[in-house]
């Protein structure tokens, strides 16, 4: 009579030390992204290739682009003022010494 080796269990994942696999989706799934909105609250128009970032931080569509369309909370002139004391300093004349 021969010797019998007994059935060998399936080796499970941390037997072989191998990194665990990720679940693979039963379907393929179409990842849909959201298209960004307008952010004026009245439009939420779908923006597409042309889009507009205001220095507030929000993006808007074409017609609300402007400050003034979408009541914009950055301060504009503020920002031109400083920038045109940064670019334009004063020059202060040196004084004549009278002998």
């Amino acid at each position: 009579m021969k010797h019998q080796e007994p059935l060998k269990q399936p080796m499970t994942q941390s037997e072989t030390h191998a990194p665990p696999v990720p679940n693979a989706p039963k379907t393929k799934t179409k990842e849909t992204k959201k298209k960004p909105r307008c952010s004026h609250k009245e439009c939420r128009k779908k923006l597409g290739l042309i889009s507009f970032t205001c220095k507030c931080g929000q993006t808007f569509c074409v017609a609300h682009q402007s400050p003034h369309s979408h009541d914009c909370s950055y301060d504009h002139g503020q920002d031109k003022r400083n920038d045109i004391q940064s670019k334009n300093p004063s020059v202060i004349p040196q004084k004549l010494v009278v002998v």
